[in-house]
């Protein structure tokens, strides 16, 4: 009897070595998972990063398109004061050129 209780005994020892093994083997796959998992959180992370700075890029551009915008009507703007100015100091030019011949007109009549 006691030889039948000893290889019960064994039999089971033997079962539990082997859930045990099973154990490690299930803790190692669940420790590469785990580890999976973090790398893949870790990706995600640096992708919403990428995303954050990429708005960023975009904000920037949005406002650098804007400066450009507003420094283009200004300087349509300016434009036209110039062609204003320019056709002022002709019409200015003209009278100056009529009154100085109006002058030596005068000078010679003395």
């Amino acid at each position: 009897m006691s030889e039948q209780r000893f290889d019960r005994l064994e039999k089971m020892m033997e079962q539990n070595q082997n859930m045990l093994e099973q154990l490690i083997k299930m803790a190692r796959n669940n420790n590469t998972s785990i580890e999976e998992l973090r790398q893949d959180v870790s990706e995600i992370k640096n992708t919403m990063a990428i995303k954050e700075d990429v708005q960023i890029l975009k904000d920037a551009d949005q406002a650098l398109l804007d400066l450009v915008e507003k420094t283009y009507r200004n300087t349509e703007q300016i434009e036209s004061k110039l062609d204003h100015h320019a056709n002022m100091l002709d019409v200015l030019a003209a009278r100056t050129t009529h009154q100085e011949a109006e002058i030596k007109g005068l000078k010679i009549a003395k």
